[in-house]
Order: structure tokens, then C-alpha cells, then sequence
């Protein structure tokens, strides 16, 4: 094979690689499709069930002491729902459990310190529980229930895809965002293959950083219904 040959073979070789860049390139999703595409994949599912933390950091450490909850979500359409965490007081040397669920029919919260009640409806409990919960109880489940609530789907702006990441394994989209109406600065990690939400970062002002991570997701798989059906404590004052 002649140089010439070789040459006009490499120059072919060169314009297909530029047009699969410049393909992939104008194929990338911006930081709004993605977090569109995460709203579809929540409204679509069938099931959700998930575990985490969600870790409280303060800005100043002299202040107050790091805080986690440790949570649980569970999630089958129609209307089945349970959310459960538990706030750990290293202070005090314990850790208390709390549980929101609705069975299909009626909706109950239920506080370890000794009580536990029902509620109208599943949202107005969600709204309730949302700042005991530091906001955990709201950000999933708000997009499987009502997305036209979920602050995460309707009230972030300036959305910025700035990098790639990796979180227990999963790859991930990263964007920054800031809250419309409150100021604050999000971060989303959220899953390049299949649009969950793995990671919340949000700044609380000037008081501290909450970090909510969501881990062993599962999509799709069934649900016992007595986890639906929360027995409180025997003990337990209505």
C-alpha cells in the first residue's frame, strides 16, 4: 500500500473520529434533561425502596456537634408508603425512632418518645415530619408521590452540570443548582445509567451542610405489606 494510500486512509480515520466527538457531543444532556429524566424515572416506577444517612455537618464545630439519621424508604403504587429514620444523640448516648407510613387507607406518624397519631393525609405528614426529618422525608418521596411538590423538580434554578462522579460505585452526573425561592446552593449526585437520585448536598445557610445519601435502591421489587402496617409499641400513648 502506498504512502499516498496510507494517507488518505489515516485522513478518513481522523473525520470519523472529529464526527463521533462532535456527535456525542450534541448528544449530551444538559443539567435540565437530567433532572427531567430523574422526575420520569420516579413517576414511572412501580416500587421504591432505598436506605441512608443524612448527615448534618455544622460550619463552625465549636457550635454543635455533627448530627446523622439513618433512614428508610418504602414505596408501592398506588398509595403505599413508609418512611422511617432514626436521630442519634452522641450527647446523650442515644438514638430515637421515628416512623411515617400510610397503609393504602389511613395515615399514622409514630415518635419513639412515646406517642404516635393519625394523620389527615400522607402529604400533610410529610409536610409535618419534613424539618424533623432534615428534609429526607420529602426528597424522594414527594417525586414518587407529588412531583408538583418536590422542590428537586419544581422550585431549582441556574442548573450547571459541572463534573462526573462516582458514588458506592455508581457513576454520576454532578449539578449545582440554587433553590428559587430560598437562596440556598444545591448538589445533586445522580445516576448516569438509571436517574436516581444517590446524593443531596445542601448548604443551610450559614449554619451548617446537610449531606443526603441514598443507597441499596431498589426499583420494581416487592414489598411486604406489613411493612405498610406499623405496629407501635404496646406502651404507646395515642
Amino acid at each position: 500500500m502506498g504512502k499516498r494510500n496510507c494517507s488518505i486512509i489515516f485522513s478518513f480515520i481522523l473525520v470519523f473520529i472529529i464526527f463521533l466527538e462532535v456527535q456525542a457531543e450534541q448528544t449530551k444532556l444538559s443539567a435540565h434533561q437530567i433532572i427531567e429524566r430523574m422526575g420520569e424515572t420516579y413517576r414511572k416506577c412501580l416500587s421504591y425502596q432505598d436506605s441512608g444517612v443524612i448527615q448534618k455537618t455544622p460550619i463552625n464545630p465549636s457550635n454543635e456537634q455533627v448530627v446523622q439519621k439513618p433512614f428508610k424508604t418504602y414505596f408501592a403504587r398506588p398509595n403505599l408508603f413508609c418512611f422511617e429514620w432514626k436521630e442519634k444523640f452522641p450527647q446523650k448516648e442515644e438514638t430515637l425512632l421515628y416512623v411515617v407510613w400510610h397503609n393504602g387507607k389511613e395515615t399514622y406518624t409514630y415518635w419513639e418518645l412515646g406517642k404516635f397519631e393519625k394523620i389527615n393525609t400522607l402529604e400533610q405528614a410529610i409536610v409535618a415530619n419534613s424539618g424533623v426529618s432534615s428534609g429526607g422525608i420529602s426528597t424522594v418521596p414527594l417525586m414518587l408521590i407529588n412531583q408538583e411538590r418536590s422542590f428537586i423538580l419544581k422550585s431549582l434554578i441556574d442548573e450547571i452540570l459541572v463534573r462526573e462522579d462516582v458514588i458506592d460505585g455508581v457513576k454520576c452526573y454532578v449539578i449545582q443548582a440554587k433553590h428559587e425561592k430560598l437562596g440556598r446552593e444545591v448538589e445533586l449526585w445522580i445516576g448516569k445509567g438509571d436517574f436516581l437520585l444517590r446524593k443531596l448536598k445542601r448548604n443551610l445557610f450559614s449554619e451548617a451542610i446537610s449531606e443526603e445519601i441514598h443507597k441499596n435502591i431498589k426499583l420494581d421489587h416487592k414489598i411486604s405489606k406489613e411493612i405498610f402496617n406499623f405496629k407501635p409499641p404496646l406502651r404507646t400513648k395515642k
